[in-house]
């Protein structure tokens, strides 16, 4: 019967485009990018908003024009004398509040490259066309914003319709263009039927026009040379402008402070000069001019990062938060900042540089193809809105104005995405609730940290950050979501996302590692020097004491009483002590326990694939069983001894799982959390005994290497051995099963205990080895892998489990260090024993 075309509706098309620009903020900034894609040096724009809501009287000459547009003026206005009062009936009338919004009108001048005929017809009259998609790069060599063919839909969103003109350089005519966008709602019209007057005008109207309409109607004399710096008029000799008519909202003070909130992020500081945008009202308090994005030059930190075509990652970051006469100098005696970039001279530098592969950013996504991402840079700034007194004279804090930097990061703080130096909306928008898309709040709720602590890890807020990351269509990696909002949330996103973090991390470890120096000091000198007086104190109590002892004979009856009143408050005192020791020793203890649940939902989340595997056929395997003796009498042997296989397979499935229930429950056991001195063999043979059948399934062997004939003991809690050891066997666990190793999966712990020659002190050592693929080449740091929430896995890493152990072993002195080992993993553990623990002789 042939074909049929599709046909779409005026309507329809209307309402696609309203989709992609859904408020008239978003509608402006589509149109100047419109200007900028044109290679303009200027955009500028005039919002003439006569009424911002019904005026309560109108003069002879306002009532007179506007009644022959509208004959509800007649009716709402009174005659009083030379002027018209408002029937104040009428004073929240709907209909007429429109009547009075539309006659406002949006000038929108640019002098950018113009268009003739051809590009008015088979361009700007195309819906949808891929004119820019295609043709991305400008005469100017500016990477063009628009692709999707629809922002003239800008126009309809902002009024009811528009006038264009628009003169090419050197042309002697150019055009003028006029819709009326209500059109469109016509019944039964499809796309075809709707139509826009296309007029020719010589260069002559054009000026005419333009300075008819625009120029002459400004009023600039209440502006200042900043506002209006830069801008030349002379320079518009060519472009195009539109006016719009039949205004749809309401251009209040709040409206217009958004639209230019919005124009100020629009563009990085650094593209200043290139496209300058001014925005001018001439209803409005505020004398608005040149949208100019400031830069920030007082800052804490400044973050530069560049990651290049080979996905090199240059990392330059500027420290400027510590008044460097005022820090103690004994910090650089610190072995540790006494190599770069923590150095005495790399800090009076203020900056240093490091570079990075990728994947050493993120090596979690060491097996993704990440070849995409690339090409782009990330700059941002931190910034301290205040701080403690105290704060200052511990960290040596530089002074700065608290209000001026809360004014600043509340106009321009979050994190913002620029694809080709224009803002892609809603990352960063405070208004929005993509302000923190990188979830930073969530981070600091999961490790609230403060700078100083000896634990956890410090996070930045996202009130404390501005920053700007670029990219660029020309890469082609990410494509806009179709509402214009934002970019499509692909897992190649999400990737780049944790990118993101994991460069704010570098940060944020470079200064908790400072602050932690700084305040480790400060504390060791606070507690010395607080002896030091207690105990001088003290020494003069007990000299003044004394003195009046020999001074004033006192009666053997009143040596007694002094004596009984100072035994007594001698054992309120004990009393206290002890009392807040226990205090102490229970938080100690619910700490302890918190940690262990800790570790159990660690094994539980780590191992959760294995779980699930023995787990989930232990309802069917009863009625498979039942289906297999279901006709018993009648079975022949090798239905019964497929029966008997079949059971035997369920108790060495039911030994697995009971090995992981004994590891995930055994942890929270009461008399575990008694200190006690403890045979170190027979604590860890029981909790190598709990996890046997679990690695025994998986083809792992561990061993605990003895010394025949002799024990080790050492005062301890179960608990705490047991939050070690498990959590290495669940990392071993899972290290034997990436697709990195494919060898043999072997496990092995060494105990001995040494004295070191020139201490008295003896130490329980202990070594614990895997044969697994060992660090990843990737961590560059090894000391990284104990910091909280650091993991190489993408999914099923908690990043908590070396954290616990890390901390769990510093509360007992103790210290923890990777080996460098050609094959395989090593941890080398250091506790110093008491009088009274270490190695004992044993009669087998």
């Amino acid at each position: 019967m042939g074909k049929l075309p599709f046909k779409v509706s005026a309507r329809a098309a209307r309402l696609i485009g309203r989709e992609n620009v859904s408020n008239a903020e978003g509608a402006i900034i589509e149109l100047v990018k419109n200007s900028y894609d044109a290679d303009a040096n200027f955009c500028l724009l005039f919002i003439d908003n006569k009424y911002t809501e019904i005026p309560d009287e109108l003069t002879k000459e306002q009532y007179e024009e506007l009644c022959i547009t509208n004959d509800q003026i007649h009716v709402a206005y009174i005659k009083e004398m030379d002027k018209y009062l408002l029937n104040q009936s009428y004073k929240n009338n709907n209909d007429l509040l429109d009547f009075f919004i539309g006659q406002n009108t949006i000038f929108i001048v640019d002098d950018g490259s113009g268009m003739d005929l051809n590009n008015i017809k088979n361009a700007w009259m195309t819906i949808g066309t891929d004119n820019k998609s295609l043709n991305y790069i400008s005469d100017k060599g500016r990477i063009k914003t628009g692709a999707k063919g629809i922002g003239r839909f800008a126009l309809d969103r902002l009024g009811s319709s528009c006038e264009m003109r628009t003169l090419k350089e050197n042309d002697f005519s150019g055009y003028k263009w006029n819709v009326n966008w209500e059109e469109f709602e016509s019944e039964d019209t499809v796309i075809g039927e709707v139509y826009a007057d296309i007029t020719e005008i010589n260069k002559e109207d054009y000026f005419n026009s333009l300075n008819r309409n625009f120029f002459n109607n400004l009023d600039l004399s209440d502006y200042d040379d900043i506002q209006l710096e830069g801008l030349n008029f002379e320079k518009f000799r060519k472009g195009t402008y539109f006016k719009i008519n039949g205004l749809r909202d309401i251009w209040n003070e709040k409206n217009i402070k958004n639209v230019f909130a919005g124009l100020d992020s629009l563009i990085p500081p650094k593209e200043e000069g290139d496209f300058d945008i001014f925005l001018f009202v001439s209803n409005s308090k505020k004398k608005y001019g040149s949208v100019q994005a400031s830069s920030c030059e007082d800052f804490d930190y400044k973050v530069e990062i560049v990651v290049d075509d080979s996905q090199k990652v240059k990392v330059r970051i500027n420290r400027d938060e510590l008044d460097l006469d005022q820090l103690d100098n004994d910090l650089f005696l610190l072995e540790k900042f006494k190599q770069f970039p923590y150095d005495k001279d790399t800090f009076v530098k203020k900056s240093f540089e490091k570079i990075y592969d990728l994947k050493e950013i993120v090596p979690k996504f060491k097996d993704y193809d990440l070849s995409q991402l690339k090409n782009f840079s990330f700059i941002f700034y931190y910034l301290k809105r205040d701080f403690a007194a105290t704060q200052e004279d511990l960290f040596k804090y530089k002074k700065f104005n608290s209000a001026k930097r809360r004014d600043w990061l509340t106009r321009y703080g979050g994190i913002k995405i620029f694809r080709d130096n224009f803002r892609v909306r809603p990352y960063g928008d405070p208004k929005s609730a993509s302000f923190d898309w990188l979830k930073l709040s969530e981070r600091v709720q999961k490790s609230p940290a403060g700078i100083g602590n000896k634990d956890g890890a410090w996070r930045i807020r996202p009130n404390q950050i501005s920053g700007s990351i670029f990219i660029s269509r020309e890469h082609g990696v990410f494509e806009d979501k179709s509402s214009r909002e934002g970019i499509q949330e692909t897992e190649l996103f999400e990737i780049f996302q944790e990118i993101i973090i994991e460069m704010i991390i570098l940060f944020e470890k470079d200064r908790q590692k400072i602050m932690r120096a700084i305040k480790g000091i400060h504390d060791e000198k606070t507690e010395r020097e607080q002896i030091k007086n207690e105990g001088k104190k003290i020494a003069q109590k007990a000299v003044k004491k004394k003195q009046r002892v020999v001074n004033k004979k006192e009666s053997t009856e009143q040596q007694s009483v002094r004596l009984d009143k100072l035994e007594q408050e001698n054992l309120i005192l004990a009393k206290t002590v002890l009392t807040y020791d226990e205090v102490v020793e229970e938080k100690e203890l619910q700490l302890k326990l918190i940690k262990a649940l800790a570790g159990t939902g660690i094994a539980l989340t780590s191992l959760s694939h294995e779980i699930k595997t023995i787990s989930s056929p232990l309802v069917t395997r009863n009625q498979h069983l039942k289906s297999m003796l279901s006709n018993y009498e009648s079975l022949d042997q090798v239905q019964l001894n497929n029966a008997c296989v079949f059971i035997d397979l369920m108790i060495e499935k039911d030994k697995v799982l009971k090995g992981w229930l004994d590891v995930a429950l055994n942890i929270v056991s009461k008399d575990k959390r008694r200190r006690k001195k403890l045979n170190i063999y027979e604590v860890i043979d029981k909790i190598i005994d709990t996890w046997r059948p679990s690695l025994t399934e998986k083809n792992i062997s561990i061993e605990l290497n003895k010394i025949d004939g002799t024990i080790i003991e050492w005062s301890a809690l179960v608990i705490d051995i047991e939050s070690i050891i498990n959590n290495l066997i669940i990392n071993s666990f899972i290290a034997f099963q990436s697709k990195e190793h494919n060898g043999d999966r072997v496990i092995k712990i060494d105990l001995k205990a040494t004295k070191i020659t020139d201490e008295e002190r003896e130490y329980l050592e202990l070594t614990f080895t895997d044969s697994g693929p060992g660090l990843s080449p990737l961590i560059k740091d090894k000391n990284e892998i104990f910091e909280p929430f650091f993991s190489t896995r993408t999914e099923d890493g908690t990043g908590l489990g070396l954290w616990i152990v890390k901390t769990t072993v510093q509360e007992y002195n103790g210290i923890v260090e990777v080996l460098d080992s050609i094959e395989g993993f090593t941890l080398h553990f250091r506790f110093p024993l008491k009088k009274g623990e270490g190695v004992r002789t044993v009669h087998v």
